[in-house]
């Protein structure tokens, strides 16, 4: 593969919650869990190569927000 492709596919869990504080104000929260598929490359430019290789690689994402209407 390309010492340019990071992953090879990925697989994570998501969740989310919603709360109403009042019949106009609510707070919402979500968050994400994601592995990355392992990848190795080489790259031949010239006399000169490059390899590459990714693995054990995650990423967690949290979000909350606040909403009201009027």
């Amino acid at each position: 593969g390309s010492p340019l492709t990071l992953s090879n596919g990925n697989q994570g869990v998501s969740i989310g919650a919603k709360y109403a504080l009042n019949d106009s104000t609510a707070i919402t929260f979500g968050g994400n869990y994601t592995e990355f598929g392992d990848v190795e490359g080489t790259w031949a430019a010239g006399t000169f190569g490059a390899n590459a290789k990714f693995s054990g690689n995650s990423v967690t994402t949290l979000g909350a927000q606040v909403s009201h209407s009027f």
